[in-house]
């Protein structure tokens, strides 16, 4: 695992550090190493139904490209819906596999900025060797969740999660790559800013990935 840390590194530093203008392209690792980026940039079955009585997508203000959807919140939206101190914590793993616990923590937050701080924990809760905790911008976490407009599709839908059944923005992505075709599924809470409440990845149809939100301290 140590030899692929460095390749791992630079791809979650690309992918953090991409403007919204660029194409998203999925890296080409191996699972492990694509859940892990898929779990850093996440700043996304049962139950699902349409509502129809409020607006189908995100306010148009979000969009931070003319070429790309909306994001599910603004930065501005983001940084009200985090006291100091907030603690989200994830489940996630691939199907029939051991998954992994983690926890993000949100501390020193100012109209601009926040530091997170993610622990891992294996299934039997064992913590995994700790990470430095690094400093984001809003406006860049916003930016995770903008997608190009020709491959992302956008509703709102009820989603049975851990905190019951709640109104969601489900964002279908599909890869413009050639290659598997890979579609990911994100489940935004419409009441909770931040990551998704649900994101799975599926490669030919087969589900790869699956992340789950467990508790939010808000």
């Amino acid at each position: 695992m140590a030899t692929n840390q460095p390749d791992l590194d630079q791809e979650v530093i690309n992918l953090i550090t991409r403007s919204p203008g660029d194409s998203i392209a999925f890296p080409s690792l191996s699972l492990p190493d694509m859940k892990a980026i898929l779990t850093l940039s996440l700043f996304l079955v049962v139950g699902c139904a349409s509502l129809t009585a409020t607006p189908n997508s995100p306010s148009d203000e979000n969009r931070l490209h003319p070429d790309y959807a909306p994001t599910p919140f603004s930065a501005e939206e983001l940084y009200r819906g985090f006291p100091e101190g907030t603690e989200l914590k994830f489940e996630l793993g691939e199907p029939d596999q051991p998954h992994q616990f983690q926890t993000m923590t949100f501390t020193g937050i100012t109209e601009t900025e926040v530091l997170v701080q993610v622990d891992m924990a294996d299934a039997d809760g064992t913590s995994l060797p700790a990470t430095p905790p690094s400093k984001a911008k809003w406006a860049d976490l916003q930016s995770h969740g903008s997608f190009p407009a020709a491959t992302t599709t956008i509703s709102r839908e009820y989603k049975a999660s851990k905190f019951g059944k709640v109104e969601c923005w489900h964002y279908t992505v599909s890869s413009a790559e050639e290659g598997p075709s890979v579609v990911s599924h994100y489940w935004w809470d419409v009441k909770r800013p931040g990551p998704p409440i649900e994101l799975t990845t599926e490669a030919d149809g087969v589900t790869v990935f699956k992340l789950e939100m467990i508790s939010d301290s808000r």
